[in-house]
């Protein structure tokens, strides 16, 4: 389930390139899919009869299946510390109505998102992070493409003395050079003086192939900086260890509750 909005519009093209089944809905429409129940948000309901996986559970206990709810933020909130930190917190308790779990696919983010897990406190929602093998949080979307925090703290060491930007599939698909896009990119940084101190371009190729023209965005960039390239290799892997382990965590935290609320 994805909650159409403007964000989620890169996410919707890419699940029906891959032929992925979902379903969308604007967030002040989602209480329909989570319980039929609800016709007044005005009115407080006992909140946890309304919650996605406790209700399949509580259908069937045969199988259990997860319903994800997915939320895409804003590329904009990175302009601002204090901006990322509100607009995370908010979302956070927005979904918290409605969700067994929330999965939050940052990091620390230069610290902006340092302790978020105590949002969820009071909130009877579970709040995951991800995690890096040694598991420490990660600190930010590159170190989860790299591989985690040693191997990013390694790659920042061999850049030392030069101005270095971090470039995933993504990111480098959202450098607008030609119009206001590097502006909202940079943010306050946006001025000559911020631009002639970046000599360093790092490619982080994770082997996901979504985003077709990363090599020439790559090469736009570097040539708005003129700046070097250089190559480092990344994967899915913290995802793919990290995911099924909390999502296996909220199915098991999500079954005690359905027994105990039997």
């Amino acid at each position: 389930m994805l909650i159409d909005d403007l964000e989620s519009m890169g996410l919707t093209k890419k699940l029906r390139l891959l032929n992925i089944p979902f379903s969308k809905t604007p967030i002040d429409k989602i209480n329909n899919f989570v319980s039929d129940r609800i016709k007044n948000k005005g009115i407080k309901k006992n909140i946890s009869s309304t919650r996605i996986i406790s209700r399949i559970l509580g259908s069937s206990k045969d199988s259990c299946k997860l319903i994800l709810v997915v939320k895409i933020m804003e590329l904009g909130l990175h302009r601002d510390h204090h901006l990322l930190r509100n607009g995370v917190e908010q979302q956070i308790i927005d979904m918290a109505r409605f969700s067994d779990g929330i999965f939050l696919f940052y990091g620390l983010c230069g610290n902006a998102l340092k302790d978020i897990e105590k949002v969820a406190e009071g909130l009877e929602c579970e709040l995951y992070i991800p995690t890096d093998k040694d598991g420490q949080i990660v600190d930010d979307c590159v170190s989860i493409a790299v591989g985690g925090n040693k191997i990013y703290d390694d790659l920042f060491k061999k850049c030392r003395g030069t101005g270095t930007l971090f470039f995933t599939p993504m990111w480098a698909a959202k450098w607008d050079l030609a119009g206001d896009g590097t502006q909202d990119m940079l943010g306050k940084n946006c001025n000559s003086f911020f631009t002639e101190k970046i000599g360093r371009i790092v490619q982080v190729d994770t082997g996901l192939n979504f985003e077709k023209d990363f090599h020439e965005n790559i090469s736009s960039v570097s040539k708005h900086f003129n700046a070097k390239v250089y190559k480092a290799q990344g994967s899915t892997e913290i995802i793919d260890s990290w995911y099924p382990k909390a999502r296996d965590d909220l199915i098991k935290k999500s079954k005690k509750k359905s027994k105990v609320s039997d």
